[in-house]
C-alpha cells in the first residue's frame, strides 16, 4: 500500500476527529503509531502527528485496505 491512496482531505479530517475525541495516547497505541519528532498536521492551531494521521485516513477512505502502517 501507499500514501498514493489518500486523496480525500474528508479522510484526514476523519482521522484528525479521531484524535481529538479519543486523545493522542489512545490514538496513537490504538493503530500503532508513536509520538511524532518533526513532523506534523495542523488543523485550527492544533498539532497532529503526520504519520499517524495519513495512515488512519488512508484506512478511513479504503477500510477494505486497512491503514498505513508507519
Amino acid at each position: 500500500m501507499s500514501l498514493d491512496l489518500l486523496t480525500d482531505p474528508a479522510a484526514v479530517h476523519a482521522a484528525m476527529d479521531d484524535y481529538d475525541r479519543m486523545g493522542a495516547d489512545a490514538v496513537l497505541r490504538h493503530y500503532g503509531f508513536r509520538h511524532a519528532r518533526a513532523y506534523h498536521v495542523v488543523r485550527s492551531g492544533k498539532r497532529y502527528p503526520s504519520k499517524a494521521i495519513a495512515g488512519v485516513a488512508v484506512g478511513k477512505q479504503h477500510p477494505e485496505k486497512g491503514i498505513l502502517k508507519s
